[in-house]
């Protein structure tokens, strides 16, 4: 049976860098910490705008109550795979905008391309937390957590709501202690919900109509939202149930308005659900 090589110091392999017995002087800790890719995170906590310094691996977390920035270093001065980690860490959707260096550009998380353009980009629900590295005068993003059921939304609610030919929105009520709207994206004052994250979205709703007329539903999916829109018309005393994919930039809303086509009309029992897909 064939026996291995002794082993010499010239077996060790390091970064590009020369192998000889010299090696042997050297902590070992380094040569493991890049054979694993270990990296020594210093922690930092802020609640406001913070500055990040150069040339460290650190993880900032961020427990903020209302919009903050964090401001980068110089991407083209750090060490090759020198990382920034960030985490929001505040249960509220207030955001979290990492701004680029002047003559800098930052990847978009949801479309990277080769060169971005971006020059800033945006935490905003509780747990996203995203990863940066730098390439030149680009920073890379990576994203390493982004919880989307947090932001999904499941409303229920079964009080009668009166309408006539004039269109109005969709009223869920709020009276339903099994309503998922952790972090308030519907807003049950206007009506609508409005989009943390650029992505696609799916809107799935069921509506139980009064019978005597029919009804016009209409799915708007714009700011402002007359521009665009998709209409359906159902006979009373039926359930409407509709489901719309929905590509929505940050901060654009979803709503749904509902009339008659003559007369006038009621509805009851109805649910909005909707997710995110990415």
């Amino acid at each position: 049976m064939a026996s291995l090589p002794p082993f010499t110091p010239s077996a060790l392999i390091t970064d590009n860098e020369p192998v000889n017995a010299a090696v042997t002087n050297r902590p070992i800790q380094p040569l493991v910490n890049r054979m694993y890719e270990v990296v020594n995170y210093k922690e930092v906590v802020t609640t406001g705008n913070y500055t990040i310094q150069s040339n460290e691996d650190v993880m900032i977390y961020v427990n903020n109550t209302g919009p903050v920035t964090l401001t980068l270093p110089l991407a083209q001065n750090q060490f090759i795979h020198k990382r920034i980690r960030i985490r929001k860490v505040s249960y509220n959707t207030q955001t979290v905008t990492v701004q680029c260096a002047s003559g800098n550009t930052i990847e978009n998380r949801f479309q990277p391309t080769a060169n971005p353009t971006n020059t800033t980009t945006t935490l905003v629900v509780p747990g996203d937390e995203i990863e940066l590295e730098p390439q030149g005068t680009i920073w890379r993003v990576n994203t390493i957590n982004l919880p989307y059921g947090i932001f999904a939304v499941g409303l229920i609610s079964s009080s009668t709501q009166n309408i006539s030919t004039t269109a109005v929105s969709l009223v869920m009520d709020n009276a339903n202690s099994n309503d998922f709207n952790p972090l308030g994206l519907w807003s049950y004052t206007t009506n609508k919900f409005t989009a943390p994250y650029a992505g696609t979205y799916v809107l799935s709703y069921a509506i139980l109509l009064a019978s005597g007329t029919n009804y016009v539903l209409t799915t708007f999916m714009d700011n402002p939202w007359q521009q665009t829109a998709y209409t359906q018309t159902f006979s009373g005393g039926t359930t409407a149930i509709l489901t719309h994919l929905i590509y929505l930039t940050v901060g654009r809303e979803l709503l749904v308005r509902i009339n008659t086509t003559s007369g006038n009309g009621s509805y009851t029992n109805r649910r909005v659900n909707i997710s995110y897909l990415g």
